[in-house]
């Protein structure tokens, strides 16, 4: 390896100063996108000409589908990702087709130009059937207007057509190189009179006949009055050429376009198309799992309703498929609390040790409650259809906490007056009313003694017989 001369190193640190970079702001932004041909294989790219557009879309489906939490929002930013990625490929490929329409009209344009150059070669040979080929086409026509038009350039100069300029024209017109008799062409004979009078020195001079002697003699009057002869004939040429190009030329021109914009062969558009396909995909994947993932919590929403609905207990919701309370005071599941229903209460005492205590023959019985009945019997109590409240009797104390079934015999309940302590309670009844109400004996296993004997402690009828060491 040669290494370098000081000279060379010398003009390599001039070079690494001058190459610097883009230093403008401009110059650093399109130097920052240089490596981005279009952005299709990306996740999310957006030029910086399209940021506030990309931004609007993002809001304009988050606004339209309204997430309701991370996981919606993600997917809605995800679709809107893919459509905007979509109307990037959509004008992409507009762009490409209205290219690949524009080329190929471009070359058939230039093929029947082509053809019309060719037949006007003939133009020398066979004036007549050439001009007319030429004017039947709106390329034959335009052709014909550029070499009128080539030919009324000297005289826009103040300058006069040789002998060669008018048998072009001459030609021009369908007829052959020639001089003209005197019983030639009208047209023929006024285009040789007014360009001898243009130029006197280079055109063979014709003989006037007496219908000519109105022609300008004067050599700029002539050359003006050749220009308007030469400007007749290119408007004629032009009203052909549009004639002819709305019927034959424009349909054909509009086929060829379409044709070209119809399909992409080649390798850039079917990349295109895959990209396109990709991004279709996706967000139509989003969007599904979105409605997908609404209506199965619209469908938990609608049960938690339908279950707070046929629930005893008032509810109403609060948000994000909860529901709360609305007495917010405690109470048993299915109870409602009231403000004050008289009613009886019956004594209660606690339960011992599971034996049913002795009643005590001499104590007077318990007040019970008495059903009260208004004026006219058949509206009430136990033949009637009316409302019946029990009346209690005088000093006996008025329930206000949520009310309950009535208790069965024997059943143990629990006290949900705030301040008392938890603890089993049993009703008393009035006596010979039930029957007993403490829990009923199971049966003896085997080797235990029967009810009634010595070592049970307990009689057939419920009393209790004192055994051995009692």
């Amino acid at each position: 390896m040669t290494t370098p001369s000081q000279k060379q190193v010398e003009a390599n640190r001039r070079n690494a100063v001058r190459s610097t970079g883009p230093r403008t702001a401009e110059g650093k932004l399109r130097s920052r996108r240089n490596g981005l041909v279009h952005g299709l294989a990306a996740q999310v790219v957006v030029p910086e000409e399209d940021r506030a557009a990309f931004e609007a879309q993002l809001a304009r489906w988050d606004r339209e589908m309204g997430p309701a939490n991370v996981v919606e929002r993600h997917l809605a930013r995800r679709a809107a990702a893919c459509s905007v990625k979509l109307d990037r490929i959509e004008r992409a490929r507009e762009q490409t087709r209205r290219e690949a329409a524009l080329k190929a009209l471009a070359g058939w344009e230039k093929r029947r130009q082509a053809r019309a150059r060719r037949k006007a070669q003939d133009l020398v040979k066979d004036p007549s059937n050439t001009v007319l080929d030429l004017e039947g086409t709106a390329f034959g026509c335009d052709w014909l207007i550029r070499r009128w038009q080539s030919l009324d350039a000297p005289l826009q100069l103040g300058q006069g057509w040789d002998q060669r300029a008018v048998l072009k024209a001459q030609a021009l017109l369908g007829f052959p190189d020639y001089l003209p008799g005197p019983d030639a062409n009208r047209e023929v004979r006024r285009l040789w009179i007014l360009a001898g009078a243009a130029s006197p020195t280079q055109v063979t001079a014709l003989p006037r006949l007496e219908a000519e002697g109105s022609l300008p003699t004067d050599p700029s009057h002539a050359r003006a009055t050749l220009s308007r002869f030469v400007a007749e004939q290119v408007r004629r040429l032009e009203g052909l050429r549009a004639e002819s190009w709305e019927e034959v030329e424009g349909p054909e021109g509009r086929a060829v376009a379409l044709q070209a914009a119809a399909a992409d062969p080649s390798n850039e558009g079917q990349l295109m198309h895959r990209y396109e396909v990709a991004a279709d995909r996706s967000a139509n994947a989003a969007v599904r799992l979105f409605l997908n993932l609404r209506d199965r919590r619209r469908k938990e929403l609608l049960d938690l309703a339908k279950e707070a609905r046929h629930s005893s207990i008032p509810r109403a919701p609060v948000g994000g498929g909860w529901w709360c309370e609305v007495d917010a005071d405690p109470a048993p599941p299915g109870f409602e609390r009231i403000r004050e229903i008289p009613t009886a209460v019956p004594d209660v005492e606690p339960v011992g040790d599971g034996v049913a205590p002795e009643e005590d023959e001499s104590s007077p019985p318990e007040p019970t409650p008495t059903r009260a009945e208004p004026a006219g019997g058949s509206e009430s109590g136990p033949g009637g259809h009316g409302p019946s409240l029990l009346v209690p009797s005088t000093g006996a104390p008025v329930r206000t906490e949520p009310i309950s079934r009535e208790p069965r015999s024997g059943e143990v309940r629990r006290n949900g007056i705030p301040g008392n302590e938890l603890r089993g309670v049993r009703v008393r009844r009035n006596p010979g009313e039930f029957g007993r109400t403490d829990p009923a004996q199971s049966p003896p296993g085997p080797g235990r003694d029967r009810p009634g004997t010595v070592g049970d402690g307990r009689s057939p009828a419920g009393g209790t017989v004192p055994g051995p060491g009692r």
